[in-house]
């Protein structure tokens, strides 16, 4: 027989709920099988079917008797115009079978249980908290869980055929299992090779987005890239003026794939091959790009994992959902923006489409990387207030996730244009915050990276970073993962004095940073404006002992900086574990400096 489908894929929020009925009209195993066709479709034409935004999208299949030719029709209809974009017969008596007849929405017999597209086969459930949801075609009715063939929880479906079910928490393992849910006459799904371990939210902006294809060493990151227990997914970019229920599509067709150098980067899939090749995504600092995605998979939350899967040896699932160019607003749901702007209305739209639909799903914690697009002199104070809100709310708003911890990567060089307003925020949300920290990147300076000196390269050094910082924020590691914090500092008219914690056995060394570091700099800067401002001027050199900084001056100072600048040029501090120093600002009065408070950076 023949049989459409008509899958509107619109940006706009009153077409979301028109996406969410379409899906469920088809079981949940159906559910791949048109995915495979979206994928095709993509491969034929070199257009995605995934993200279209203001077209609808009609997949016509003919499908005749196994070994005769198919006919597959992609009528593409923007909102002024239709264009029929390809018809392509397939000679192959497989392809009616598994492409064609098999991928299409068929008439299904009985009730459909649907299940939200972050709920596929592979999927990493957290172990300690593991939850389903979904939506039963009849309301009021039992839902049934069973893990491998055993019952383990129980629930009953809202009058909207919602339902949520708590499972019992399960050791992290390697052996994957399968899950029943049945809503007896509400429908039944089924989810093949689910593992229980730990599940990782990591967002931001484009340097979170930087895919594993534009970092240094990706063709060995790539090649090594075979880890089945390493699990990703990715959110596809979806804004929305109103909070929904179901984020508009993943990334990968299948949702949640296995680590391999086929999905890594996107080999596998057809045309995408391409985003195997360095290429720059959507930036302010490179105009020619060429398409509207980075690809795949962010590279600091897949450093980040395989980190954590190496020291944890427990499965690892790693759920991306940025956006490069996006302010922390964006992410923030409305009850956040305002607790630090009270007049906002609205939730951020990346909270409402990209966010939102996933917190049933629970997690161990967030990876960030965020900040460049919020680094404006006369607003960045408020990052401070936005950082903290943020961790705090999706916190209180995460289905039993309330401990997520958060490591946050400071912004590198050419990130802070403030020269530092923003980390100092960022910071201020870790010193604030328990479960938050900091993964430093100060000295990671890409001048030459061809996406732009913003997005550095040495992705393998931030995910690093960051994992030394989960590691022991949520497993009570006791690798090092901080580098030396400034404790006290003192000052006269001819000289400062600074000691340091340096968070890790042994002493300090001070180096300077290849392709970074200026002579004649040592990185910390005085001044004697009492506001803060302007006159600093830049010491030469500085002598670290132990854990000791000195250094001379000429009059009495009444502020202290190091690091500062948007490219700190300076020689940098660190400990033996090779973690830099964050950058800090202080204020001196009677010959003792303190910090300035977080989000009261004075500015002109």
């Amino acid at each position: 027989g023949k049989h459409s489908v008509a899958w509107s894929k619109h940006a706009r929020h009153q077409h979301r709920e028109e996406v969410q009925r379409w899906r469920g009209a088809v079981s949940n195993n159906e559910r791949t099988k048109q995915k495979t066709v979206a994928q095709f479709a993509h491969r034929i034409t070199g257009r995605s079917v995934y993200g279209l935004f203001d077209r609808e999208v009609i997949l016509t299949c003919s499908c005749p008797p196994p070994g005769q030719a198919s006919i597959m029709l992609l009528t593409f209809i923007p909102s002024h115009v239709r264009v029929v974009a390809v018809a392509v017969a397939l000679a192959m008596v497989a392809l009616p079978l598994t492409v064609c007849g098999a991928a299409v929405a068929e008439p299904v017999a009985g009730p459909v249980l649907r299940l939200p597209k972050i709920l596929t086969d592979n999927v990493v459930l957290q172990a300690e908290r593991p939850a389903v949801f979904g939506w039963a075609a009849v309301p009021h009715v039992p839902v049934v869980v069973s893990v491998s063939g055993k019952q383990v929880a129980q629930a009953s479906a809202g009058t909207d055929g919602y339902f949520h079910v708590d499972l019992p928490g399960r050791a992290a393992s390697f052996t994957p299992v399968t899950i029943d849910i049945d809503a007896g006459t509400g429908g039944h799904a089924h989810l093949k090779n689910v593992l229980f371990g730990d599940v990782w939210v990591c967002s931001g902006q484009s340097n979170m987005e930087f895919s594993v294809a534009e970092m240094f060493a990706a063709n060995e990151v790539i090649a090594n890239a075979k880890h089945p227990n390493l699990r990703l997914f990715a959110v596809e970019k979806n804004e929305s003026a109103t909070e929904i229920t179901d984020i508009i599509e993943a990334q990968y067709a299948e949702g949640w794939v296995e680590s391999s150098p086929e999905v890594a980067c996107g080999a596998k899939y057809g045309d995408r091959a391409e985003f195997c090749k360095p290429h720059c995504g959507p930036s302010a600092a490179v105009k020619s790009f060429k398409r509207n995605t980075w690809g795949y998979f962010s590279a600091v939350c897949y450093v980040h994992g395989l980190r954590l899967l190496e020291a944890t040896q427990r499965p690892q699932g790693l759920l991306e959902t940025c956006w490069g160019g996006t302010s922390i607003q964006r992410w923030s749901s409305r009850d956040a923006l305002q607790k630090c702007q009270p007049t906002a209305k609205t939730g951020g739209s990346l909270w409402n489409g990209m966010v939102y639909p996933l917190l049933p799903f629970p997690v161990r914690g967030v990876v960030w990387y965020q900040g460049e697009a919020n680094a404006h002199t006369a607003t960045a104070n408020d990052y401070f207030c936005q950082m903290e809100t943020l961790a705090t709310d999706w916190r209180n708003k995460w289905h039993n996730s309330a401990n997520m911890t958060w490591s946050i990567a400071q912004l590198a060089p050419s990130g802070d244009s403030t020269g530092g307003i923003v980390r100092w925020g960022q910071a201020g949300a870790a010193a604030n915050l328990s479960g938050v920290g900091i993964g430093v990147t100060l000295d990671l300076f890409d001048e030459h990276s061809p996406c732009g000196s913003v997005h550095i390269r040495n992705k393998t050094a931030v995910g690093e970073r960051l994992a030394r910082t989960t590691l022991a924020l949520s497993y009570n590691s006791t690798l090092p993962f901080k580098g030396p914090e400034a404790t006290a500092i003192s000052a006269s008219a001819s000289s400062v004095s600074i000691t340091f914690a340096a968070n890790a056995p042994g002493k300090l060394s001070y180096e300077d940073v290849q392709n970074q570091t200026a002579a004649g700099v040592s990185g910390f800067e005085v001044t004697t404006d009492t506001k803060l401002i302007k006159d600093w001027i830049t010491i030469p050199v500085a002598e670290v002992d132990g854990l000791g900084v000195t250094f001379a001056v000429n009059s009495s100072v009444v502020g202290i900086r190091y690091g500062w600048g948007d490219v700190p040029t300076g020689k940098q501090l660190y400990n033996s574990a090779r973690l830099p120093a964050p950058p800090f600002i202080s204020r001196c009065a009677d010959g003792t400096c303190r910090m300035v408070p977080f989000g009261k950076i004075p500015v002109p």
